[in-house]
């Protein structure tokens, strides 16, 4: 049996390759907010094959070193073959990725535009984007994605393989036998009506598998290994039914702008608008994440309004006019949905997979790429439990053991983590 922790894309795609490599071995998948509840049903799933070096969260400023760019490659043909096999409806590629210089425009500007076809205003002004003088192709394939639709339809896969069961339940903690080697039980939380809930007990032929987002630090008091993740709790807004139904997507990638924000705009496939880069993201540090206040996914991490009204002006000053994606006889310009999700940030930038006892694993720490890299992360660890031959990735350079070094010990004693509420 192998109990995976986490039902994001992470730990959803690690059942999804066990059961596709091995489909008689039993698997449960416990989460406390249900699938997708996190950043796996709320990014925009923006998936490249190169990683793009002019974004924050990438290598802070590094060049761009043979472990991330390899990541991001075979990630990239990752998704577009579990795109084929899941026949994923919001899979597109990209055909317009550029940055853009921003240019703040006069609001007076927009009132003469005509919105007696608000489709084509929204579509000449995404058109207008890439043709802007300051608009710069960035280089490489790129694709969007929902990636709710991408964790639910691998979800559906490995239940209907008869040997998966889903259990929503909140673990409190790990039980560890006397050798302090092998994880022997799993501690869940009382359920709601205050019923005990009985703790999963864990053969030492049996595997654990940690896929729990910024949550994972909770390893730190579980286990005694050091996991320093941060969260980062990022707003974004999404303007449906706006934009042309169309193939493929387009993706912009706008400077900071004097409001704060550094905007990214999408243009789905499912004719919605995806803004996020609204800026000034709250950090969620390891010990809040440690501790009994800690925030729970979408009950404790609800969207910044400041930073969405932020993200809205600069629409307007990049020449967007609300209009566009809204119905004008409500005259309602808000967007249809102003979200927020809680991103695993390691020091690096560079995902935690791999092993952390004899039967325990991990896969967490995706930051900006969690969705990118999700899928590779859970075949990587699929193919070391089923010991069936060289991983897809070399896992050493994603250990967690690399923290375990002078270098970074001295880094994060020198960091505070502070615990912060998640509401403020």
């Amino acid at each position: 049996m192998v109990v995976i922790v986490g039902a994001g894309v992470a730990g959803v795609a690690t059942a999804y390759y066990l059961s596709v490599s091995s489909g008689k071995t039993p698997i449960t998948l416990l989460d406390a907010a249900g699938p997708a509840a996190c950043s796996s049903g709320k990014a925009g799933a923006f998936i490249t094959n190169r990683p793009p070096s002019f974004r924050r969260g990438i290598g802070k400023g590094n060049n761009v070193d043979d472990k991330r760019r390899f990541l991001f490659e075979k990630s990239f043909e990752l998704h577009e073959e579990l795109a084929k096999d899941l026949s994923l409806e919001s899979f597109c590629r990209v055909h317009n990725y550029r940055t853009i210089q921003t240019k703040e425009t006069n609001a007076d500007d927009k009132n003469d535009i005509s919105f007696d076809d608000p489709e084509d205003t929204l579509h000449s002004w995404l058109t207008s984007l890439g043709e802007n003088e300051g608009a710069k192709p960035l280089s490489g394939a790129a694709a969007l994605l929902d990636p709710a639709e991408l964790t639910n339809a691998m979800l559906e896969k490995v239940l209907s393989q008869g040997n998966c069961c889903f259990r929503q339940a909140n673990i409190s903690g790990l039980e560890l036998d006397s050798s302090g080697r092998f994880i022997k039980g799993i501690q869940l939380e009382n359920s709601e009506d205050g019923s005990e809930s009985k703790p999963i007990v864990i053969e030492e032929d049996e595997a654990v598998v940690i896929a729990l987002g910024p949550w994972s630090c909770r390893i730190e008091d579980w286990l005694g290994i050091p996991m320093p993740i941060e969260g980062v709790l990022s707003t974004s807004l999404i303007y449906q039914d706006g934009i042309p139904a169309s193939d493929s997507g387009t993706a912009f990638f706008f400077d900071e702008d004097s409001n704060g924000c550094h905007l990214e705009v999408f243009g789905r496939k499912d004719r919605s608008l995806y803004v996020s880069g609204c800026g000034e993201s709250q950090v969620i540090g390891t010990r809040c994440l440690r501790s009994t206040e800690r925030p729970s996914p979408n009950v404790d991490c609800p969207p910044d309004a400041t930073r969405a009204s932020a993200a809205r002006a600069s629409l307007e000053k990049a020449g967007y006019d609300h209009r566009y994606s809204t119905d004008i006889s409500e005259g309602n310009p808000q967007p249809d949905t102003t979200q927020a999700c809680l991103r695993p940030m390691t020091p690096d930038n560079v995902p935690i997979v791999g092993k952390l006892l004899d039967n325990a694993y991990i896969a967490t720490g995706g930051g900006p790429w969690g969705i990118t890299w999700g899928p590779l992360m859970g075949q990587s660890l699929a193919s070391l439990i089923n010991d069936d031959g060289d991983p897809p990735i070399r896992l050493g350079l994603l250990s967690h053991k690399r923290f375990d070094t002078l270098v970074y010990r001295t880094l994060l004693k020198s960091r505070s983590f502070p615990g912060v509420s998640a509401t403020t």
